[in-house]
């Protein structure tokens, strides 16, 4: 046979080969995650009832369920819906008695813990009226940190793309609790099928991913939530007991906007849980679906690590009482907390947990 017709041949056996190697990949992934949502399921998740007073509170703790909410809505969804099958909330009927200036005071009403409910449920009903101030105020860094850190529970529940790129601008925000509530309001979003950004926003995403990963692990360890009217971080944390919970919880809930939402919930609990058969299958997950530099990044979270990585990744004790100090903790808001610290790294040495 001619070189040049056996040429021809080689190349179009190589480019079969190439097309069955990328099917087999496919195929192996979907094994994997479905093997890895089983294992789930055996260990637990599948005998949770669906019912809402006996969800699980490891699948809550995910989606920090806001159980006042949660009942808000269950109780909305049973009240008669007017004609069209629209909602009261979305239905062409302006809100009712609108006040100039009433966004603004309501914005405030959100510090005070009294308050808060009615004027949650009162910046819903204004819906549209009430966006533009809401936005302006989530993006604006010098917002009272109370009212910004209580903002997303309300662009939750009503609101357009502004209202989702607003939410998705914050999520590389100074403060944690910003982020963290940022990122919950924009799963809940997707939930209810609000409309999302016009933007190209999983890069957004991502590069939040990459932020929460590229803190040191003092930094991640500390990140807490401040606010106690909607999250029950504190059952959950009990139960699950692990360090960082909240900011794994956070990574895997950003990844839950980019990835599968299931199957990056069944890896989530993989880790947590620490089932041996489990956690195996979510660490191949992850590593067959993010990034190389992502999962580098992620693994000495989530993962084993040797004592020479970790000596290489020390940093100098300045570096990490500043990188504490940026994440606005509001642990050591002066000087002299700020020197305590230091002084308590100090005694425990470098390899202290």
């Amino acid at each position: 046979m001619p070189s040049r017709y056996l040429s021809f041949i080689i190349a179009a056996v190589a480019l079969y080969m190439l097309f069955l190697s990328r099917r087999i990949g496919r195929e192996y992934l979907r094994t994997l995650t479905g093997r890895m949502v089983e294992a789930r399921e055996r260990g637990g998740g599948g005998q949770m009832d669906t019912s809402f007073d006996r969800r699980d509170l490891l699948t809550a703790s995910f989606t920090q369920l806001d159980l006042a909410a949660a009942l808000s809505e269950a109780r909305a969804a049973r009240r008669p819906q007017p004609a069209g099958g629209r909602t009261a909330r979305n239905a062409a009927t302006p809100a009712p008695n609108r006040t100039p200036g009433e966004a603004d005071a309501l914005l405030r009403d959100l510090a005070r813990d009294s308050r808060y409910r009615a004027a949650v449920d009162r910046l819903v009903e204004l819906d549209a009226d009430a966006e533009e101030a809401l936005v302006a105020a989530l993006r604006d860094p010098a917002t009272d940190f109370v009212i910004r850190r209580r903002i997303p529970a309300v662009l939750a529940r009503i609101g357009g793309p502004a209202s989702e790129d607003a939410l998705l601008e914050v999520l590389t925000a100074t403060r944690f609790e910003v982020r963290y509530r940022a990122a919950l309001a924009l799963v809940r979003r997707r939930k209810q099928g609000l409309p999302t950004s016009k933007q190209d926003w999983k890069p957004l995403v991502w590069d939040a991913v990459r932020r929460e990963t590229g803190r040191d692990r003092p930094v991640w360890e500390l990140q807490r939530l401040l606010d106690g009217t909607e999250e029950h971080d504190d059952l959950v944390s009990g139960r699950i007991g692990i360090r960082g919970q909240l900011s794994l919880e956070h990574t895997f809930r950003l990844l839950s906007l980019v990835l599968d939402a299931k199957h990056v919930r069944s890896a989530f609990q993989g880790i947590v849980l620490r089932d041996e058969e489990l956690m195996n299958f979510a660490l191949e997950y992850l590593e067959h679906v993010l990034p190389p530099d992502v999962r580098a990044r992620l693994w000495p979270f989530i993962g084993d690590e040797s004592a020479q990585r970790q000596e290489r990744q020390i940093r100098s004790l300045d570096h990490v009482v500043s990188d504490l100090m940026e994440t606005g903790a509001t642990l050591f808001g002066s000087e002299e907390s700020r020197e305590a610290l230091r002084r308590i790294l100090e005694d425990r040495g470098p390899n202290a947990e």
